[in-house]
This record gives C-alpha cells, sequence and structure tokens, in this order.
C-alpha cells in the first residue's frame, strides 16, 4: 500500500457521517441594539421530543454536510432563507447519551419575522 492507496480510501472521509448524526445552529438575533438567542418550542404532537425547548436542526441527510443540515432545518423549521442565515462559527461536536451526534453552529439570523 502506498500513499495514493490510503488517500483514495479516505477521500470521502469526509461525507461519512455517524448514522445518527444531527446538526443544529445556535441562532443570535440583534433587536433593539440588543442580542438575543434564539430558541424554539417543538410542537406536542411530534414522536420525537414533542414539547421541548431546542434550537432549530435535525438529522444530516446522506451526503449532506453539518453545516448545510443546519442551515436546512433553520430555513423549514423557522420559515427564513438561507440568505437571512449567517453562519459565523463551528462549536464543539456533542455526543449524547444514546450515541447520537450534534454539530452545532453559532450564527446569526438576519430575519425580522419568524413566523
Amino acid at each position: 500500500m502506498n500513499l495514493a492507496d490510503i488517500r483514495k480510501h479516505y477521500v470521502d472521509s469526509e461525507e461519512r457521517l455517524p448514522r445518527h448524526a444531527a446538526a443544529v445552529l445556535v441562532p443570535l438575533v440583534e433587536q433593539d441594539g440588543e442580542v438575543y438567542l434564539l430558541f424554539q418550542v417543538r410542537a406536542k404532537t411530534l414522536r420525537s421530543q414533542p414539547g421541548e425547548i431546542a434550537f432549530p436542526g435535525g438529522r444530516i441527510d446522506i451526503g449532506e454536510l453539518p453545516k448545510a443540515a443546519a442551515i436546512r432545518e433553520t430555513v423549514e423549521e423557522l420559515n427564513v432563507s438561507a440568505s437571512e442565515i449567517e453562519v459565523i462559527g463551528t462549536l464543539e461536536p456533542l455526543v449524547t447519551p444514546n450515541r447520537s451526534i450534534i454539530y452545532p453552529y453559532l450564527g446569526i439570523l438576519h430575519a425580522t419575522d419568524f413566523n
């Protein structure tokens, strides 16, 4: 085996995430000169984590990078456009007690309406 063989083996390793991987955005919002941390309340009718207070996020789709998943989930859950999301940092991944891995990102929401 040589370096070319090793490189070929790991070329897609960034794309291979654990089966139970998720991504979230920790959204900051500025209003009237104050910075706020935005949470959402999950619907009580959901099968997973009903009624919990959480950051927008969810499962990472096959072939999707964690940052893209965090943005996609924020768009879906907060009804904002991707252009209103500015990811400013990557936070430390979290391993949950059930061995899921959550990839968190810190971001600024430039939206004004979250309905």
